[in-house]
């Protein structure tokens, strides 16, 4: 119970690209959400040479059924343990309360980071990762999205 996978992966798309294209599956599609729950783009995760293993996770059929939900962190989407999990039990992912919200189940307010007991592994991958794409988008460290993890990105 608690541990975290992911963050989950594929390719960012934007709304317009999903609205101009053909009819796609939306079987391992995440919509990602700025802090005010704006939608910001998507993770598409239907090309296999472009996710990860975590594409074939299989949503619940309700949330009963569930033993891992949905948990989107800064712009990445996680899936985390609700309970334990014997060895051979299918995963299966449901949505928590504060990624239903946004699509329109007014169950609570989007999660604060200090809320989800996010592991300190996540908090300082998510800031390499950060800190690697100012570096390869600018070929400098940007001033704006410095770390707030002490934790220089791994080389």
């Amino acid at each position: 119970q608690g541990t975290w996978i992911g963050p989950f992966q594929g390719v960012p798309l934007l709304l317009d690209k999903l609205q101009s294209g053909p009819v796609r599956n939306t079987r391992h599609l995440w919509e990602i959400y700025d802090s005010e729950g704006t939608l910001q783009h998507f993770i598409d995760g239907n090309d296999p040479s472009k996710s990860s293993w975590m594409r074939y996770i299989r949503c619940a059929r309700h949330c009963g059924e569930q033993n891992m939900m949905v948990v989107q962190y800064r712009s990445c989407i996680f899936y985390r343990a609700c309970m334990d999990i014997p060895r051979g039990t299918e995963l299966l992912v449901w949505y928590n309360d504060s990624y239903t919200s946004f699509f329109g189940i007014p169950l609570q307010c989007i999660a604060q980071d200090e809320n989800l007991n996010v592991p300190a592994t996540v908090v300082e991958a998510m800031s390499r990762q950060e800190s690697l794409q100012s570096l390869s988008k600018n070929g400098k460290p940007s001033s704006s999205s410095s770390s707030s993890s002490s934790t220089p990105p791994a080389t």
